[in-house]
């Protein structure tokens, strides 16, 4: 009977997470739950709980996010003195990534701004960027009432 379980599916499932924590085994996961506490505190509850009952711990974990997108910036600041902004923008050249079912139907790729609009998996993308942004803020010391962020989309050209 395995004690710890890597949790990959698309999109990731709280009843399940909670299920396999109270079964008494450890979750690692590079989905969901980076740093959930402010934009998602039910999850973190319910996270937290099933963790003391199972006697586990859960470790959600990433390169992006959970990894560049809040390590980065945390360690450049903790270089300066000062800090007066603190500026994020996301670029990726997506030309070699290999799995073309993210590309296109999560993440929209060759589709248009209508349905990426109303693309299902759009809210689970944008609270990874925000719980990266609530992490940063909090380790910098800083209070983030209200992020104002509004994801642009818009057809963009393509790669030569």
């Amino acid at each position: 009977m395995p004690t710890c379980v890597i949790y990959c599916p698309m999109p990731p499932n709280l009843d399940e997470v909670d299920a396999l924590l109270r079964s008494g085994k450890h979750v690692i996961t590079p989905v969901g739950w980076i740093y959930p506490y402010k934009q998602d505190p039910h999850s973190t509850d319910v996270i937290s709980a099933a963790c003391r009952e199972g006697g586990v711990n859960f470790h959600p974990s990433g390169c992006n996010p959970g990894g560049i997108a809040e390590r980065f910036p945390l360690t450049f600041t903790g270089w300066c003195n000062r800090i007066d902004r603190v500026s994020t923008l996301e670029c990726g050249d997506c030309r070699a990534y290999s799995s073309p079912g993210v590309m296109m139907e999560i993440m929209c790729f060759g589709k248009t701004p209508e349905e990426a609009q109303n693309n299902p998996f759009k809210g689970f993308l944008s609270a990874g960027f925000f719980q990266s942004i609530d992490m940063v803020c909090r380790g910098i010391g800083l209070r983030c009432a209200e992020l104002p962020i509004h994801p642009r989309i818009q057809p963009g050209q393509p790669a030569n």
